[in-house]
């Protein structure tokens, strides 16, 4: 009967060690996509930066 019940017990401490590292996993993934979320903005950013500047070029030598 002892021998079971420690079983039992290796066996749950087992599952919550996998459902620890699966939610760990998530986390990571969830870091992950947003880091990805924000390069992607800073990236978008950048590009309306450069169009920005480049509309006012063209305005300027359409002015002159």
């Amino acid at each position: 009967m002892l021998l079971v019940l420690l079983m039992l017990l290796v066996l749950l401490v087992l599952l919550v060690l996998l459902v620890l590292l699966v939610l760990l996993m998530l986390l990571m993934l969830l870091v992950l996509l947003m880091l990805l979320v924000l390069l992607m903005l800073l990236v978008l950013l950048m590009l309306l930066e450069a169009v920005a500047v480049l509309g006012h070029e063209v305005m300027r030598s359409q002015r002159s």
